[in-house]
């Protein structure tokens, strides 16, 4: 049990630790524009959208295959109302009629992939639970696109009107939530099924389809540029190149 938990702890620190320094990179770089950062937006827009349909939606599939994208649907449905809500709030506080900084997305973007981090830690913590060997699995699938998480809420912050500080405090809340996941399911999950597991991975893919589609997608085509698509297939690559080394 001992041996076990250190790995969990060891593990989800790594990747926690991968979230905050890309995150970090995005924020520290003095040289980077808002023309640079819609860039990474690109990216992080390809990479959300790939993790979803190849990585997690086919593992919830998998575990659950009879309700799965009912939860996917329901993230979708439930982050749309919740984003809602949040520009109706801004409008009500600003007294604007459209926004050109609009930081209910990156408010948006915050959560969905704070909620993805605790589940990310949760299955490395499960994973650890059944064994070693399926441990370590789900740590390196984890920990390979912790990288593009933390571009994504990086970028989204920043691109959404948020100072630099206050980007670098959420994105460590985003990077500390995985250990804290991970530690917290290692001793509240243990003999969890297989059917919540899979319910868990396909409600963070409906997150991630949400932010990617909704959010991330538009603001491209709103800085019409040939590189954005560029990023946008590059993040798209990224993610099924990782998938096809670790598989």
């Amino acid at each position: 049990m001992v041996s076990n938990l250190l790995s969990v702890i060891m593990y989800s620190l790594i990747a926690g630790l991968a979230t905050y320094l890309s995150a970090q990179f995005v924020i520290r770089d003095k040289k980077l524009s808002t023309k640079k950062v819609i860039y990474f937006v690109s990216f992080s827009a390809g990479a959300l959208f790939s993790l979803a349909f190849f990585h997690l939606i086919p593992e919830a599939l998998d575990l659950n295959p009879k309700n799965a994208l009912y939860a996917t649907v329901g993230a979708f449905v439930l982050f749309y109302f919740l984003e809602q809500q949040i520009m109706m709030h801004s409008c009500e506080e600003e007294k604007c009629s459209h926004h050109h900084v609009d930081k209910s997305k990156g408010l948006v973007g915050l959560w969905g992939i704070l909620l993805h981090s605790l589940i990310d830690g949760a299955l490395i913590g499960i994973g650890f639970e059944v064994n070693f060997a399926l441990g370590l699995v789900t740590a390196l699938a984890v920990l390979v696109h912790k990288i593009p998480d933390g571009i994504s809420v990086s970028s989204i912050m920043l691109h959404s009107g948020f100072t630099k500080k206050d980007t670098s405090r959420n994105s460590s809340l985003v990077a500390i939530a995985t250990p804290i996941g991970a530690i917290l399911a290692y001793f509240l999950l243990r003999g969890v099924s297989n059917d919540w597991i899979g319910l868990a991975l396909g409600f963070s893919a409906g997150t991630f389809l949400y932010i990617s589609a909704s959010d991330l997608i538009p603001e491209t085509h709103e800085n019409v540029n040939w590189l954005n698509g560029f990023f946008v297939v590059l993040g798209i690559i990224a993610i099924v190149f990782t998938k096809i080394l670790i598989t």
